[in-house]
């Protein structure tokens, strides 16, 4: 297994009908975690449902390999080496949490399935809801039980869309608990999340826009990629004098975004393809404050690849190069 590609795709592109969902996409799967990141309708689902073998009915163009077996067509033994959780986690409502983890197991022919449900349900903590109806659980209780059903196989690689989307704190916990004990086994995992603090915990991130990585490369290098510059200034105790201040900073800095905090403002614009800027010092409450440059937070960046993605979106020949 020490030789096995995990997922390898070079300029593939997907097409349904005439819309064209994924554009010219090469990555190699890095170690760890590697998360997919872009707004809603970037292609993120499409992506790994596509390495998961799920497109079969679209057309694909190019070339990829996921565990050493081809793009397309893929056997469902092959598939089977795959865990993939949707992100309506692919639970059929009217069966109990027992009866959908055992029909899964049918479904793989998993070997000695009842002890391997078992052993799932001690793992990932169901024993309290296992005899419930999917229909009766919660959200959080949901999730935690689709993630449990990806792993019944014990997949070599992980594709999670979403997985902690509207579970409570103690799920979420859970579910990157087994996450990160999967990491360190050595299995390849691929997570499509909007949360910066799971960003943090992924070694890899991947930006998609429209189709098309944008970024590929450390969470916390997303900044620089779109030089990214912070500033702080106090608040104005006025809001009179607060939004002539917020006028000003637009006029003189063009900042992509200002965060408005109850003693502060914290400015953040992106340099881009241009020379850095000198900070002009401005006047808050009758006296003079330098501006100074700080680092830029990976939320920052995260919101930025949003911000930046949308100004393409809407101004496609100003914005080209700017992501």
């Amino acid at each position: 297994m020490k030789n096995e590609s995990s997922v390898e795709l070079d300029h593939v592109s997907l097409h349904q009908g005439t819309h064209q969902i994924l554009r010219d996409v090469s990555l190699r799967l890095s170690e760890g975690v590697t998360l997919l990141y872009g707004a809603n309708g970037a292609g993120k689902s499409s992506l790994l449902k596509l390495i998961a073998g799920l497109q079969s009915k679209a057309k694909i163009a190019g070339q990829g390999r996921v565990l050493d077996a081809a793009l397309t067509p893929r056997s469902a033994a092959e598939r089977a080496k795959i865990g993939y959780m949707p992100q309506q986690g692919g639970l059929y409502e009217e069966l109990s949490a027992l009866e959908n983890l055992q029909f899964r197991a049918a479904m793989l022919g998993l070997p000695q399935a009842d002890t391997r449900c078992l052993e799932i349900t001690t793992t990932y903590g169901l024993t309290s809801i296992i005899k419930q109806r999917v229909e009766q659980l919660s959200g959080g209780w949901r999730q935690r039980l689709a993630f449990a059903l990806t792993m019944l196989a014990q997949p070599r690689l992980l594709l999670l869309d979403e997985p902690t989307a509207g579970v409570d704190l103690d799920a979420k916990a859970r579910i990157w608990e087994q996450i990160n004990i999967e990491k360190r086994r050595g299995t390849r995992i691929m997570i499509s999340s909007h949360d910066p603090h799971e960003a943090l915990q992924a070694e890899h991130l991947l930006h998609l826009h429209r189709g098309s990585i944008e970024y590929s490369g450390a969470p916390t290098a997303l900044g620089a990629h779109f030089g990214l510059r912070v500033a702080h200034l106090p608040r104005p105790a006025d809001l009179s004098a607060l939004q002539d201040l917020s006028n000003t900073i637009q006029n003189t800095l063009a900042p992509l975004f200002i965060d408005f905090t109850h003693h502060e403002l914290r400015i953040v614009i992106s340099e881009t393809g241009r020379q850095s800027r000198p900070l002009p010092a401005l006047q808050v409450d009758d006296q003079e404050h330098p501006l100074h440059w700080r680092e830029a937070h990976l939320e920052d960046g995260l919101r930025a690849a949003l911000l930046m993605s949308e100004r393409h979106k809407l101004n496609p020949g100003n914005a080209k190069g700017a992501l």
